[in-house]
């Protein structure tokens, strides 16, 4: 995967560490937020597309956190606008997204 395909600001890439995690992560995320996944060497990439006139970023990262959290996952990376940030997994009505590092 090069840094060309990673830099879609209208989609969020996920980092998911097995194949198990992404089929109950696009589980719930995929009714709401389209997308897809594979596998890149040992770790596996989830994407889901914004939809920019309904402002839907942070309902999705809340989504995924609670996700996350019922996977026992503590931490994920996602990509957004060629940045990567880490998602903590945390209750539903509790968001804690940090920036990791920014690329280039």
């Amino acid at each position: 995967m090069t840094d060309d395909q990673l830099a879609l600001s209208d989609c969020v890439l996920f980092v998911l560490p097995t194949r198990g995690d992404v089929d109950l992560f696009c589980a719930a995320l995929r009714p709401r937020w389209v997308g897809w996944s594979a596998q890149d060497e040992d770790v596996w990439l989830v994407t889901a597309q914004l939809r920019p006139d309904q402002g839907d970023l942070a309902e999705l990262l809340r989504e995924a956190q609670a996700v996350i959290a019922d996977l026992a996952l503590p931490t994920i990376v996602f990509c957004l606008d060629d940045r990567v940030y880490c998602l903590d997994a945390k209750a539903r009505d509790d968001a804690a997204v940090t920036r990791s590092r920014q690329r280039g």
